[in-house]
Formats: C-alpha cells, sequence, structure tokens
C-alpha cells in the first residue's frame, strides 16, 4: 500500500517551491483601472462612487510597478480589508508577510508593500524620511492636507529608473475635514476653476503640471522635457516612459525660475472611477445598497458627486453654509474700510503656524501665514505684526497663553495697541456679570467659548452682518470642526487640542480669525454692523 501524502499547510495555500511560477498578479478590469497603470503622473487621484475598484489599483501597482510600496489608512484598524485582500492577492506568490511590522516582503520581482497608519497628528513623525516608491493612501478624505503632504514627502527612490509616483483613493468627502482633496484636485473637480483661474477644466486622466510658490500651489504650462542617457540631455516631446538600451527612463519637465529659486514641476491627474467600472460588484446587488442611503450620501457614493458639501452637524458651532455664505461676499479690498484689529494666533512648535488675521471691520483679508520656523521668536512676530499695519490705532489682539505673552509684551514696548486675550478665563463682563447667549439663559465655559460663540452671532444669516472671509479651504474646514454641548445650562465647545486630532492639525486660522473678532465683553453694534 501506498501512502498518501498529506498535504502541508503551505500545499493548502498553493506556497510551495514552484510558487512563483505559477503566481498571476490581479490584472486591470476597467478603463480607468487601466488608465491608471499607464499615467506618467507624479500624483494620481482616483475615486468618485463607492466600489469603484479603488483599493485593486492600489495593490496591483504594488505588485506590478514598484520596488518599495506602502499604503496607509488613518488608523490601524481600518487597514484590515486591504490587508486581507493582500493576503488573497499574494497567496501562492512566495511572498511572506510579517503580522509585527505588516510588511510583505519577497513579493515577486523582489518588491515589498508595506501598510501604515498616522491616527494623530504627532504619528505622522513616524513616517519621516522613510523612502519608498509608491506612497498611497486610501480614503485619502480621512487625513488632512498637512498630513497627506507630509506622508508624501519621501516619495523616492535611488534607482534612476523607477517611476515614483503618489497615489490616492477617495469617495465625495463626507465631512468639512476632507473638502481640501477638492481644492487639490481643483482642475477636475472645483466647477469654479475655470472662472477663478481662466483655465479650462481637466479631462480624466489629463495631467496638469503645478510648482510650489510661496507655500501655495500653482499651476504652469510645461512643454519641454528630457533624459539624461549617460551624461547627455536628450529632448523629449512628452513625459511618457522612454526606453534606451533595454532600460525605463522617465523624461523631467525643464525647472522654472521663480526669483531666486529653480522649481521643478510636478504632475497631477484625476481618473474618475464607478460601480459601473467594477465586473465583480455591479451585478452584485451592492447597488441596491447605495440606492437607499440617504441623501446626501446616496448622491455621493452612488454617483460619486463631488459638489455635494457635506451637511452641518446640529451641533457645529458654525454651519458650513454660513461660512459659505460669508466667503462669497468677500470681495477684493474695499478701499473704503480702515483697518480696525488684528487677530493674532501664535505658533507653538512643531508645523503650527503663526497667523495673523487682518480685518477692516466686516471684512477680513487674506491670512497671512507663516511656518513655526520662520517665527523663532517674539520680535520677528512683532516685526510681522508692525509690517502689516495700514494705519494707526489698529487693535492687535493676541492670545497671550503660552508664547504668545512674549509676543504680547514685544508689541506693547513698541507701542502698539495690545489687547491681550486669556481663553481660559471666566466668561464675564466689564461689570464681573457673566456673559449670556442671546437667550440670557446659558453662560460660557471660558473666554474662548464666548469668542467663537461670538464669531457664530456675527455669521448667522439671521443677524444681516455683512462679514466677509476670505475664500480658504482651510479655514473653512477648520471653523466647521468645533461642536458644542450643554453641561448645566453651560455652553461648552470642542478643546483645541481635540481638534488637532479631528482635523490632524492646530486651528491656527480659525484662531486668528476668532481672535480678529473677540470681544472682552459684549459690546453694542459697532456703526459698519448698523449699516
Amino acid at each position: 500500500m501506498v501512502k498518501s501524502k498529506m498535504p502541508s499547510v503551505l500545499d493548502k495555500l498553493g506556497i510551495g517551491k514552484d510558487s512563483k511560477e505559477t503566481w498571476k498578479p490581479w490584472e486591470p478590469r476597467s478603463d480607468p483601472q487601466r488608465m491608471a497603470l499607464t499615467t506618467p503622473a507624479d500624483i494620481v487621484g482616483f475615486g468618485g462612487s463607492a466600489g469603484g475598484g479603488k483599493t485593486a489599483i492600489i495593490k496591483i501597482l504594488a505588485v506590478t510597478q514598484h520596488k518599495r510600496s506602502i499604503v496607509f489608512r488613518r488608523e490601524y484598524p481600518r487597514l484590515k480589508d486591504v490587508i486581507e485582500k493582500s493576503k488573497k492577492l499574494l497567496r501562492g506568490s512566495g511572498a511572506s508577510y510579517n503580522s509585527n511590522e505588516k510588511i510583505w516582503r519577497r513579493v515577486p520581482g523582489g518588491r515589498t508593500l508595506e501598510f501604515g497608519a498616522a491616527q494623530y497628528d504627532k504619528d505622522i513623525e513616524n513616517w519621516r524620511g522613510i523612502e519608498h516608491d509608491l506612497k498611497a493612501i486610501d480614503e485619502v478624505t480621512e487625513f488632512s492636507l498637512d498630513q497627506f503632504l507630509f506622508l508624501t514627502g519621501w516619495c523616492r527612490s535611488p534607482d534612476p529608473h523607477q517611476k515614483c509616483r503618489v497615489l490616492f483613493t477617495f469617495n465625495p468627502p463626507s465631512q468639512f475635514s476632507g473638502r481640501w482633496v477638492i481644492s487639490y484636485l481643483a482642475p477636475w473637480l472645483d466647477p469654479k476653476y475655470e472662472q477663478q483661474t481662466g483655465r479650462p477644466m481637466a479631462e480624466p486622466g489629463e495631467l496638469r503640471w503645478f510648482i510650489g510658490v510661496g507655500g501655495k500651489d500653482q499651476e504652469i504650462d510645461v512643454k519641454d522635457f528630457y533624459i539624461t542617457v549617460d551624461g547627455k540631455e536628450i529632448e523629449c516631446k512628452s513625459p511618457d516612459k522612454v526606453i534606451v538600451n533595454n532600460k525605463i527612463y522617465w523624461p523631467k519637465p525643464r525647472k522654472v525660475k521663480v526669483g531666486n529659486e529653480e522649481l521643478e514641476p510636478r504632475s497631477r491627474t484625476f481618473i474618475r472611477a464607478t460601480l459601473d467600472d467594477n465586473p465583480f460588484l455591479r451585478e452584485s446587488g451592492y447597488r441596491g445598497v447605495l440606492q437607499s442611503l440617504p441623501e446626501p450620501l446616496r448622491s455621493q457614493l452612488l454617483y460619486g458627486d463631488m459638489t455635494i458639501e457635506p451637511e452641518s452637524d446640529p451641533y457645529q458651532v458654525i454651519p458650513g453654509d454660513w461660512v459659505t455664505l460669508a466667503m462669497q461676499r468677500w470681495v477684493d479690498y474695499p478701499q473704503t474700510l480702515k483697518m480696525s484689529h488684528i487677530g493674532v494666533d501664535v505658533a507653538r512648535g512643531g508645523i503650527d503656524k503663526t497667523v495673523l488675521a487682518l480685518r477692516w471691520d466686516n471684512w477680513l483679508d487674506r491670512l497671512r501665514e507663516f511656518d513655526g520656523s520662520q517665527t523663532p521668536d517674539s520680535n520677528i512676530v512683532a516685526q510681522q505684526i508692525a509690517s502689516c499695519m495700514a494705519n494707526t490705532g489698529v487693535k492687535v489682539q493676541i492670545d497671550v497663553i503660552g508664547v504668545g505673552a512674549a509676543v504680547h509684551d514685544t508689541c506693547r514696548g513698541m507701542k502698539m495697541h495690545v489687547i491681550p486675550l486669556k481663553g481660559s478665563e471666566a466668561a464675564k463682563d466689564g461689570n464681573g456679570e457673566y456673559l449670556k447667549d442671546k437667550s440670557g439663559l446659558l453662560t460660557f465655559a471660558n473666554m474662548r467659548t464666548y469668542w467663537y460663540w461670538n464669531l457664530r452671532d456675527l455669521l448667522d444669516p439671521k443677524n444681516q452682518i455683512p462679514i466677509c472671509l476670505p475664500p480658504d479651504d482651510q479655514l473653512k474646514e477648520e471653523l466647521c470642526a468645533f461642536r458644542w454641548w450643554e453641561s448645566g445650562k453651560t455652553i461648552m465647545i470642542t478643546k483645541k487640542d481635540d481638534i488637532k486630532s479631528i482635523i490632524g492639525r492646530s486651528p491656527n486660522l480659525a484662531d486668528a480669525v476668532c481672535y480678529a473678532f473677540a470681544k472682552t465683553y459684549r459690546e453694542g453694534l459697532a456703526d459698519w454692523m448698523k449699516k
């Protein structure tokens, strides 16, 4: 009798000595996926409706075109589904998975595939300097813009023939904190882009080129490309890959000189994917699931409608549509007004920013932002404030808790009209009486709560006060992040540190605006309000 050989665990999984010869990676199953695999863009946005095959394209790219890849989600538990699907993909490939390090090694072709997360703002530091030639972020609207830029900042490779790519996937953002993606991909997603810039809207898969000027994106035209072979430059007609002597080269654009800097343009594209593009889900009944969702989530996930703004939470301190109205009222500098206030939020280190909010009565100028490294001491901040003053008599309102105290003292020494703001103080008026909301029933947890509630009152359309806020998606995101609740007839709002965990950064912009309109006690309507 011949004894039958019992299959080993590896045999059951299809992993054996010949597994690399039998294993085949997934192939793209839709035109959007094929477009994502062939685009020469440096940064690729891929998304639209739910079920469009977003996560699959990340893994296909990782195991076919890249050597070192990483996939990020905001939190590690949300990576579970991505990791499970990677196990299905790599079963029988000979690759090995380390669950502690969350990395696949020995992927065919000498590749690795890693998984990472950055739930809190400080967590992004764990990925500083770690290079990958594919930085992929699944559901990018879970991240703030600053987190996204930091995590993808080390997309590079020592191999000059390896294409380096940032790929991010998303559905229409359901929270204001994710609306930054509309601005980042404005040529494809922002219907106002053509009117605001004079440039035509971009088609799906079309390349657009950007440089960073003063911390802001600027779209430019790029026509000239080149590759370097054996120390010699060769002109190219497009950024599509070129093969010379059996080696792949990726043409680069010519650098653009701005001031004393030579800036290298980077290309972006957006590829729209829908449920109809996914052969595995379109007939599975998933469409019925999406159709049963309440609006606006139904249109966002079923049709990938990016134009729908998220509904405001009933306990949002400042509803999103109030901010939208204030930004729609904004116009260029109104010559008839006189500068009245400057709200100052001083950087507290890390990636925080010092922000100046210049106010002309009801009109607020575009915010002045300075990285913490640009404001290392109180003298420099005070000089920046002084340089912004358009006239005398301007009230400079500074948060003096922590690092702001030194700036206040320096400004005072320079004879500025400085008003110290202490957000932790009890919310009382000049007579020592507790300040109350318009109903006269609720008090405020502290002065910071009162200032934000005051800004809420100013922006409330019912009050018909024409506040004009500068169009700024990050400012809107921050203003809309605060929530309120009652505690024993006292109004409470979200703490600053909690806002950091929600949006991934400190609300420096919102705080500066709040300080610009802050009052130490409830005053009567100013002349501009009466008008």
